[in-house]
């Protein structure tokens, strides 16, 4: 299937009605390609989901086990108390943007093919540990456990009411990576599951070894992916983490900017275990956070096809940056109204570069052709549904 965005955008702009008529169809453009995007595959079965959860959440509760059965840290229960009341402020925020979300696009085509992920995910009780672990660190894993280490823990100042952005920030970027099912996709297979551990310097590669045999378990099914091309599916979760940073904060009138300024001293003050890919990641991050905070924008962008039919995607999408730019026009020309559609368009413009800055990042050897950045189909809807707010 190939559809243009552009497309489906005019459509929309001609029967957009009323004030602010093209923010409204730029807001009806993201619906649909996100609909779009959910034709790719017929779903597995109800049981097939299932069993690949249970195991999944077998093998993480058992390394989960072995972490914090040796390194398992005590903190002043003041500290405790700040940790854990920003853990469930992050979590409320999330599930209510996925309540919101789940009612918004409720028949979209695309939920069939995540229905029991994401039911599963819905359900999960998160739960916060503290570890003495080697780095500043916080991992997610796909059982809802969040292990945060002693050093990072302690480097906040307890409050009684006050909120720490950046607290609230990093809670938010792991849980979005339980409650979106993206610890669940990245455990699939022994290899993933060993790359994703070691580049978070969270154990050693004997570690590793002696809780993953070899080969343990894969499966190669893609458990509730609307796409066959999961290679990068790490670092595009990554990305989509740090958008569900920016969208949730910004409709708290929370500031990113203490998140932005973490990912910096974490690039400079990386540790000895940090791999060469992983600090280029975090540089990557950073940039494309940073320039969903800014008014302006770089001019020259290329207009992204996700899938390549001739490569052998089974689909193919042209994601429309140059709406992007319009809506940008509008809002100059004050032809969005009132003060809150500003708002709301000025953050969708924004979350939307973000975008484009990470798919460019992630696929940094992608070729352009006929002013086309192509680069591999992946789960769209799954990975930055956070560019817009549902209604």
């Amino acid at each position: 299937m190939f559809i243009s965005i552009e497309y489906v955008y005019n459509t929309a702009a001609r029967t957009a009605l009323g004030v602010g008529s093209t923010f409204v169809a730029w807001s009806i453009v993201l619906l649909s390609l996100l609909s779009i995007s959910g034709c790719a595959s017929s779903p597995l079965s109800s049981g097939d989901d299932e069993k690949l959860i249970a195991r999944i959440l077998y093998e993480s509760t058992k390394l989960e086990n072995a972490i914090l059965s040796r390194d398992v840290a005590i903190i002043d229960s003041r500290a405790l108390a700040h940790l854990e009341r920003h853990f469930i402020r992050a979590d409320d925020l999330l599930r209510a943007f996925q309540a919101r979300e789940e009612k918004s696009t409720a028949h979209d085509p695309y939920k069939l093919r995540r229905k029991d992920l994401m039911k599963h995910t819905f359900s999960l009780t998160p739960r916060l540990a503290i570890a003495k672990l080697r780095s500043a660190s916080a991992t997610a894993f796909p059982t809802g456990t969040i292990i945060f280490s002693k050093t990072l823990a302690e480097s906040f100042t307890p409050t009684e009411t006050d909120t720490d952005p950046l607290l609230l920030a990093i809670f938010v970027h792991e849980l979005a990576h339980v409650r979106d099912g993206h610890a669940l996709n990245q455990w699939q297979t022994a290899s993933a599951r060993r790359s994703f551990l070691s580049t978070l310097a969270l154990v050693t590669a004997s570690d590793i070894l002696s809780i993953f045999l070899p080969g343990a378990f894969e499966f190669q099914s893609p458990l509730g992916q609307t796409s066959t091309s999961a290679s990068s599916l790490t670092t595009l979760s990554e990305f989509a983490a740090d958008l569900a940073v920016s969208s949730i904060l910004e409709k708290e009138s929370i500031s990113v900017r203490p998140y932005l300024e973490y990912l910096g001293v974490a690039i400079g003050s990386g540790s000895a275990a940090m791999t060469k890919s992983t600090k280029q990641l975090l540089r990557d991050r950073a940039e494309c956070l940073a320039l969903g905070l800014q008014n302006e924008f770089p001019k020259g962008m290329h207009d992204i096809s996700l899938g390549d039919i001739s490569a052998g995607d089974r689909f193919s999408i042209i994601w429309s940056i140059s709406s992007s730019y319009e809506l940008l026009e509008n809002l100059r020309n004050d032809q969005i109204t009132p003060p809150e559609s500003k708002v709301f368009a000025m953050g969708l413009a924004r979350r939307s570069f973000q975008l484009h800055c990470a798919i460019a990042r992630t696929f940094a050897s992608a070729s352009v052709r006929e002013s086309k950045l192509v680069v591999p189909s992946f789960d769209f809807r799954a990975l930055f549904k956070y560019v817009r707010w549902p209604e």
